[in-house]
Parts: C-alpha cells; structure tokens; sequence
C-alpha cells in the first residue's frame, strides 16, 4: 500500500520529534514565539530540459526553544516550462513540515538550517494536452537566514532543495518578510 520512500519519511519526522518532545513541552514554552513568512523566489529543476519558475509560499512557525523552531509551509513553485515547447509544462504545488536549527549572527540577525518533508502534487501539460499529475512525499533541506529590521519585522532569505519531486531535484532561491506575532 505504501512504498518504502513513505516509511523513511515517517520514520524521519519521528526521529525529528522525539529531540523536541523531550527538551520542551509545547503549551508550556517559555521561549514561545509565533511568526508567519511570505517569500516569492525562483525555482530551478535539476533537468536542464526546464526552464526556471517563479514562486511564492506562505509559513507559520514557531520558535519553542533558543536555537529551535519547527514550521509548516505552502509553496507553488510554479510552472517549468519545457525549453522549446510553449505549450508543455509542469506546475508543482505543495505542504511542508520542517525543522530549523538556528544560530545568531551578530546581535539580532539568524542563520538557519531547515530539514523537512514536503507533500507536493505536479500537474501539466504536453503540447497542449493536459496531463495527469502525480503526487507524493519528499525531503527538503534547506539554509536560510532572517535579518530583522524591528523587533517584528523582518527580512527573510532561503535557499531550498526539494529532493526527488517528480523524479527531479528542486531548487528554489527566495527572499521575503517575516512577521513576529
């Protein structure tokens, strides 16, 4: 029913959780910080045969402990079109879970690094045919730093690899504003 790359996913995130489950009780926190992102970017497949994309996605996160936050993400990483074809493309869309580990940098700025899974879902088109898409689950691992210009505001930057989607790597570049609640 379920193929082995399902059972690795799984068994990741709950390796992931079990670090997080036992340093900190989450409605209990004391370094509780809610934030939300929106970013747009570029996205680059590791198929020469495509073009890059535009993308934009949307995080709400939580910083639970001092170098440690977990989020959940959308990303459309758009469409890549085919290069000599105006009419073939793929378009990938998706739902991301990730951890971060997070260092300072200075006295306000953070670098980041980001391990996830993504639940992405692709739909196309080839030479003016619609063509059924396919789904599934990958891993992303990603760096990233946010650079505050208040105490609730700020600049974030990203560089993600979304592995294996599609049977293609994923590289997707983007900055945009994080916002502290």
């Amino acid at each position: 029913m379920f193929n082995s790359k399902f059972y690795l996913v799984i068994v990741s995130f709950i390796i992931f959780l079990l670090p997080v489950s036992s340093v900190t009780n989450f409605a209990q926190a004391q370094n509780s910080d809610w934030y939300g992102a929106i970013t747009a970017g570029q996205g680059d497949v590791s198929d020469n045969d495509f073009d890059e994309s535009s993308s934009t996605s949307f995080y709400l996160g939580n910083r639970y402990a001092r170098k440690s936050a977990y989020e959940f993400g959308y990303i459309d990483l758009g469409e890549f079109d085919l290069k000599g074809f105006s009419d073939s493309y793929v378009e990938i869309t998706g739902f991301e879970i990730s951890g971060l580990g997070i260092a300072r940098i200075g006295e306000s700025s953070e670098f980041f690094g980001k391990f996830g899974i993504f639940f992405w879902e692709s739909d196309g088109e080839a030479l003016g045919n619609s063509v059924d898409g396919d789904d599934d689950i990958s891993l992303l691992l990603g760096v990233g730093a946010n650079i505050p210009f208040s105490q609730s505001v700020g600049l974030r930057l990203e560089l993600v690899d979304y592995l294996d989607v599609d049977d293609e790597d994923i590289i997707n570049l983007s900055i945009g504003l994080f916002l502290k609640f």
